[in-house]
């Protein structure tokens, strides 16, 4: 979508925020929110797998801040989408906010403006009418990532908006918009994977665990992995079929969903932002069998 086209209605899911019921949180985990949501941006930074999500959302209703919830997808890869859009999650908290913005939106297709115009309404109208402190928390980012003009409007509205706006970044991998200069102004805190993990098994709490293969057991029963993560020690990721196989054993998992093939050819991408999941490298393709086996016969030591 260009910014001669008509905004869309955001997606009411897209908005959702998570639900928080009986999630227990650490002391230094509240801590390390507290300290990163006071500067003007904080990176929850961990792979797939680590609740960013839930513990985010938690904790920021423990500490009561004001925030709206936004969550990317594919769709603000055109900053046009993501403007229209927080506009719309902006007007939930402050009455009429972007009435300019949306007007100006619904006449694009007639007379076309630069998305740097829209840039700029954005935060004129968010100087005017936003009069306390609000916490934008943008969720999956890592979906957006690729998008060079997402990025510059990120640049854009950390640099320009009010200081009574702040960002809550949660994202699988370090972002692509620009931080090094609001981190030598002290204006970035990171939250990353080890706040955000569980504490270990205590008497009369619920069951916790922390490892990089986490299944969650319900009624005694082991679940399924969704979605695997891991480090990344090589360039292959070769480690990674007996890796699973060897947790999932030792956790009695009913199944580990492993991400398909990209194509039809053997491909190694080093550069490319979703390497870490690939199959099509025969090192790890000629591994599954073994895997297969090892985890069904369950031969873990």
């Amino acid at each position: 979508m260009s910014a001669g086209s008509p905004a869309p209605s955001p997606v009411a899911a897209k908005l959702a925020r998570p639900p928080t019921d009986d999630v227990v949180l650490r002391p230094d985990t509240l801590a390390d929110f507290r300290r990163a949501t006071r500067r003007r941006l904080a990176l929850v930074c961990a792979p797939a797998g680590y609740g960013k999500t839930t513990v985010a959302a938690a904790a920021i209703e423990r500490l009561g801040l004001e925030s709206i919830w936004y969550k990317l997808d594919v769709l603000d890869h055109d900053p046009v989408v993501f403007l229209a859009s927080l506009t719309e999650a902006l007007r939930q908290r402050f009455a009429d906010f972007g009435d300019a913005i949306r007007e100006r939106l619904r006449t694009t297709a007639e007379a076309p403006f630069p998305v740097e115009h829209l840039q700029a309404m954005f935060v004129t109208e968010c100087e005017r009418r936003v009069d306390r402190d609000v916490h934008i928390v943008l969720d999956d980012y890592h979906e957006a990532a690729e998008s060079v003009e997402l990025n510059r409007t990120l640049d854009y509205l950390l640099a320009d908006l009010p200081g009574s706006l702040r960002f809550i970044v949660l994202t699988r991998y370090d972002p692509a918009f620009s931080v090094h200069r609001m981190r030598v102004a002290g204006d970035v805190a990171a939250v990353g994977a080890e706040a955000l993990r569980f504490d270990a098994e205590q008497p009369g709490k619920p069951r916790q665990f922390f490892h990089p293969v986490m299944d969650p057991h319900y009624n005694g029963m082991p679940s399924m992995i969704s979605e695997t993560t891991w480090c990344r020690p090589n360039r292959f990721r070769s480690e990674a079929p007996l890796y699973f196989a060897a947790y999932g054993a030792l956790q009695h998992s009913d199944c580990i969903v492993h991400f398909a093939l990209d194509s039809g050819h053997w491909s190694v991408k080093p550069g490319f932002f979703m390497q870490p999941w690939t199959l099509m490298t025969p090192a790890m393709m000629g591994q599954f069998p073994a895997a297969a086996l090892l985890y069904r016969r369950g031969l873990v030591t």
